[in-house]
């Protein structure tokens, strides 16, 4: 027993060391910092907080985290915080003596109920992160592999959901030995939420594309089932493509997601936008196009989350940027080039963490 608690001693020694060895402490800090207002303040505070001068902003912005702090907990932690906190004010007060030693045991009264709620709400984000995890597996398993093997094709697809789960979706689906299907969808909003109706609309498209020939038709009826199912103001972007086997045609369809793009010796071409997106009406007018592309002639399919990465000076990756990454990629197979897009857009964001999901589906022609 005695060395089982030496054992945990020491590991719990050693990761007390580590994390002073390894932790950026200004770093850390500017972060944590950063979250804390983007989660307690709205567009109000923050406009609101404008207005003043640096000694009002400062203590309005304190009184404000400390008031939401308390709406956010639930009645009974909300008074066990206040209380512990009330304990280790007037602990403050003592003079002496006898009164010296109550205070003394009202401060560790005080600081065992902060404790208490502490470890009440790290419960609480610990028991939401497992759920979360296994929502990200689920999701996972659903999606279909990075690279789909297809004659005549190289293509390479990825999903990076921006929390633990995403709204923003790659598949691939073979039809027949001629048909290959593959799209990308975008739902509006991040998190569980947008994971859920992908997860629907994933579904929806599975089980239709192998009925219907027309993607006019397709589309049409993705877009009805999706409106009549989908909460409102909850819309998804999508690009459909039908891949026919040894052979550099492509049928597709647009439903108002960010324009295809096709590259042959670095020339760079933007498809149209199409459709407008699923859910904002029930009838959209679906445009399905054809296209043949050249021997190594790439399609690139992308989320506006690549575009509109941010870093820590608040600016955007922008669609410039990655077109012209996108250029300098051009010979490469489609895993390494999808592998070095993502590399280029981590590394411009750096310690800010992603935004939006980030989504791309590239196709080569052998």
């Amino acid at each position: 027993m005695k060395a089982d608690s030496n054992k945990k001693t020491e590991r719990l020694r050693d990761i007390m060391r580590n994390d002073f060895k390894n932790i950026d402490v200004n770093s850390s800090l500017r972060h944590d910092w950063k979250e804390i207002q983007d989660f307690f303040l709205n567009d109000s505070n923050r406009n609101r907080m404008q207005s003043l001068g640096k000694i009002r902003r400062f203590f309005y912005l304190i009184f404000h985290l400390q008031r939401t702090l308390f709406l956010k907990l639930t009645s009974f932690r909300r008074w066990v915080l206040l209380i512990g906190i009330i304990f280790i004010v007037a602990s403050g007060s003592s003079s002496g003596g006898e009164e010296s030693s109550n205070s003394n045991a009202m401060a560790i009264m005080g600081a065992i109920l902060m404790l208490y709620i502490l470890m009440l709400e790290l419960k609480d984000k610990l028991l939401a992160a497992d759920e979360l995890q296994d929502g990200k597996t689920v999701q996972q398993a659903l999606m279909a592999d990075d690279n789909p093997d297809v004659p005549g094709w190289e293509i390479s697809m990825h999903a990076y959901p921006a929390k633990e789960v995403g709204g923003d979706m790659t598949d691939y689906l073979k039809i027949s030995d001629n048909r290959h299907a593959v799209w990308l969808g975008d739902i509006s909003g991040k998190g569980l939420g947008a994971a859920l109706i992908m997860v629907k609309l994933q579904a929806t498209i599975r089980a239709l594309c192998p009925d219907f020939i027309s993607l006019k038709n397709l589309g049409a009826k993705i877009n009805e089932i999706f409106f009549r199912d989908s909460p409102r103001k909850t819309f998804a972007s999508l690009v459909y493509l039908e891949l026919a086997s040894d052979s550099g045609e492509i049928k597709y369809f647009n439903a108002g997601h960010m324009p295809p793009i096709r590259m042959l010796n670095k020339e760079v071409t933007e498809l149209s936008k199409g459709a407008p997106a699923f859910g904002l009406m029930r009838q959209v007018p679906i445009n399905s196009e054809t296209l043949t592309l050249a021997s190594a002639e790439y399609l690139i399919i992308y989320s506006d989350g690549l575009s509109e990465a941010m870093n820590q000076h608040k600016e955007f990756f922008t669609t410039e940027r990655l077109l012209r990454g996108i250029k300098d990629l051009d010979g490469t197979h489609p895993t390494i080039f999808s592998e070095r897009i993502f590399k280029g857009i981590s590394r411009f964001v750096g310690d800010e963490g992603l935004f939006d999901d980030l989504s791309l589906i590239v196709i080569r022609r052998k």
